[in-house]
C-alpha cells in the first residue's frame, strides 16, 4: 500500500470517519484500512504520530461536528483553538457547541467573538445553553425585522 493511501487512511481516521466510510472513498477492504489504522497506533507507521495522545479527542470532535452539520473550515477553525480552550478546562460538547454557533457568521467576526468566549468560560457561563441563547437572539432580531417592516409599511 503506498504512503497516499496510508495517509490518507490516518487522516480519515482522524477526522472521526468509520471504517467503512474510509474503505468505500479508498476502495480498499474495510480490514486493510483497520491494519493500517493498527499499526498507526501501535508505532509501526513513523508518521502522523504526535496526533496519537490527542486521537480519541479529535475523533470524538470531528464526530460531533459532523453530526452536527458543521463545515470543514469551521472544524479547521476549532481545531485551532482546541489546546487553548482544552486548557481551560473545555470538553468537546462545549467546543462543539461553541463552533456550532458560529454558522453563518461572518469569518472576520469570529475572532471578536473567540475572544468573547473566554471571557464567558472564565465568567462560568453554561456552554450547553448557547445554542438556545443563539437561537432566541436570531429570534428576536428577525421579530425587531418584521415590526421595522410594519412600522414602514405604515409610513
Amino acid at each position: 500500500m503506498n504512503y497516499e493511501i496510508i495517509i490518507q487512511i490516518i487522516t480519515g481516521h482522524l477526522n472521526g470517519k468509520s471504517l467503512r466510510e474510509i474503505a468505500a472513498e479508498l476502495d480498499i477492504s474495510k480490514d486493510a484500512a483497520a491494519n493500517v489504522i493498527k499499526d498507526w497506533k501501535n508505532g509501526k507507521i513513523n508518521f502522523l504520530q504526535n496526533a496519537i495522545p490527542e486521537e480519541s479527542f479529535i475523533i470524538d470532535l470531528a464526530k460531533y461536528l459532523k453530526k452536527a452539520g458543521i463545515t470543514f473550515e469551521e472544524i479547521q477553525m476549532a481545531l485551532v483553538q482546541i489546546e487553548e480552550w482544552k486548557d481551560m478546562a473545555f470538553d468537546t460538547e462545549q467546543i462543539a457547541s461553541i463552533f456550532r454557533a458560529f454558522h453563518g457568521i461572518d469569518p472576520n467576526d469570529i475572532q471578536d467573538i473567540v475572544g468573547t468566549v473566554t471571557r464567558m468560560k472564565a465568567g462560568g457561563i453554561n456552554y450547553s445553553e448557547l445554542d438556545s441563547q443563539v437561537t432566541e437572539l436570531q429570534q428576536e432580531r428577525e421579530k425587531l425585522h418584521r415590526e421595522i417592516k410594519e412600522w414602514e409599511d405604515m409610513i
